[in-house]
């Protein structure tokens, strides 16, 4: 009898395990459909931006995830503010899907491709940069503020 008992209870650990495990799967999917979307709309309305073949709008986009996700750690993380379906929909699911190191990397072997290395450099320089700044900034500031 204590063996089925005990049986039962590690069958219904893994049971609520795995449906957990399915709900922030779906949060995160969620938060990812909604990221794409945003994304695809920001870049449909920023072509402008990609002035002289500079691609502003990809940069712009992975600053504000960079500064987002920055400020979304410090609720979540740090302070524990957020719960983790928030996590699953905020960091994993929405900024993953709405930030874009993909097509920042194929943008800047396009710029080299194209001879293009002085746009290429400062592609990679002001998005590494101004992201990690970005990122820090955010922290301080979510830092000294509260829900």
């Amino acid at each position: 009898h204590a063996r089925t008992h005990a049986t039962h209870t590690h069958t219904h650990t893994h049971a609520r395990k795995l449906a957990q495990y399915e709900h922030a799967q779906c949060v995160s999917g969620l938060g990812g459909a909604l990221g794409a979307l945003l994304r695809f709309w920001f870049s449909s309305g920023a072509q402008y931006l990609s002035i002289k073949g500079f691609p502003y709008d990809t940069l712009i986009v992975n600053l504000l995830g960079s500064f987002f996700i920055g400020g979304v750690y410090v609720f979540i993380v740090e302070r524990g503010e957020l719960s983790e379906d928030w996590r699953a929909f905020l960091i994993i699911g929405l900024l993953g899907a709405f930030t874009t190191f993909s097509t920042f990397s194929f943008e800047t072997i396009n710029l080299i491709e194209t001879g293009e290395i002085v746009k290429a450099a400062l592609n990679v320089l002001l998005s590494v940069c101004l992201c990690l700044v970005a990122c820090w900034s955010a922290i301080l500031l979510a830092r000294q503020t509260s829900l």
